[in-house]
């Protein structure tokens, strides 16, 4: 079965499950990043991660401190609790502080989970978006498909991301990037879809 987060701006989405994640600032424009369940047979965690704390709850605490994770349960029309969103900070470089989402199909503090990171980058001048996927092995048997689709998205290095199910420990070449060569998009403005349990034949 299919599950697809759906990192999009706000168009119409009014069938799909939707949980908001990040919203950029306004001083470098508003985007928005929506998780959305569409057919996993399980539950998934989404924890926010920061330099600060490794997992940031919908309650604003950390895993360890009590902290709850935003939580997309199959069928719900939305995830529990409030729709909450996070903020892209324009001061958000990938060189120091990348942030990212923690993705699990397990609601504990140890299990394996996959990590979506992104921030901004200024080596080259002006702002670009520069991220990395890692399926990990919580997703080691399905399919997970990370795709940009905001301004220059298939272009240069903002291209789709696929890493097929049976990943050894859920590494994947074309997905994990070094954080000097993370995969890069010369605009910032990119929304994303996050595809899990893909279908082999949709893959």
């Amino acid at each position: 079965m299919l599950m697809r987060l759906s990192m999009v701006a706000t168009a119409t989405l009014t069938t799909l499950n939707i949980l908001p994640v990040l919203v950029a600032s306004a001083s470098i424009g508003t985007r928005e990043i929506k998780p959305k369940i569409s057919g996993c047979s399980y539950p998934v965690y989404i924890w926010q991660h920061d330099p600060i704390c490794f997992k940031r709850g919908m309650n604003k605490k950390c895993s360890t401190e009590g902290g709850l994770a935003y939580t997309i349960v199959p069928g719900a029309q939305y995830p529990r609790g409030m729709l909450t969103a996070f903020f892209w900070e324009s001061d958000l470089d990938w060189e120091s502080v990348p942030r990212g989402l923690i993705i699990s199909n397990a609601n504990d503090a140890t299990s394996p989970a996959m990590l979506f990171k992104y921030g901004l980058s200024y080596q080259a001048g002006s702002g670009h978006l520069r991220w990395s996927v890692t399926p990990g092995s919580a997703f080691v048997d399905e399919n997970v498909k990370d795709t940009p689709s905001g301004p220059d998205a298939g272009k240069g290095d903002c291209l789709p991301v696929r890493c097929p199910k049976g990943n050894k420990e859920g590494a994947c070449s074309d997905g994990i990037r070094s954080v000097d060569k993370p995969h890069m998009c010369e605009s910032y403005s990119q929304n994303f879809w996050i595809d899990l349990c893909m279908p082999d034949g949709n893959f």
